[in-house]
């Protein structure tokens, strides 16, 4: 009786700490469109554009991104591949200039963007493959 109060207490300690996480929107996997709503709430709140906005964000990051994983994966020297990346992102940044963000707006995305990949070289270690 003893060991299955203490299943039981250990089973419903489990349950309602991965509820908890979940609700705390850092459980399990999104899929493709809840990813992109996170990230269009996000950029609406963080950058204060409007949704119209938000969407031409997701759309260039959407058409950088084969292209960036193409560079990345290249057997190229690493300062070709910085070249190559740089050359992509102001290209992205000119498209969201003309789908109507303001240079502010672009620089707070830029500085978004960097910070989050500062979080990630912390959690993963500096350096890999072209030392990026």
């Amino acid at each position: 009786m003893k060991q299955f109060l203490l299943a039981l207490c250990c089973f419903v300690a489990l349950a309602s700490n991965a509820q908890d996480f979940e609700g705390r929107g850092g459980g399990g996997m999104r899929n493709p469109e809840q990813r992109d709503q996170m990230q269009k709430e996000r950029f609406q709140k963080q950058l204060g554009v409007t949704a119209v906005q938000a969407d031409s964000i997701l759309a260039a990051n959407k058409e950088m991104r084969p292209q960036m994983m193409r560079i990345m994966r290249s057997q190229e020297a690493p300062a070709a591949k910085k070249e190559a990346i740089d050359k992509l992102r102001d290209t992205r940044k000119q498209r969201l200039l003309k789908a109507g963000l303001t240079a502010e707006q672009v620089a707070k995305l830029e500085q978004m963007e960097a910070e989050q990949m500062e979080r990630l070289r912390e959690r993963r270690g500096e350096g890999g493959p072209g030392g990026f």
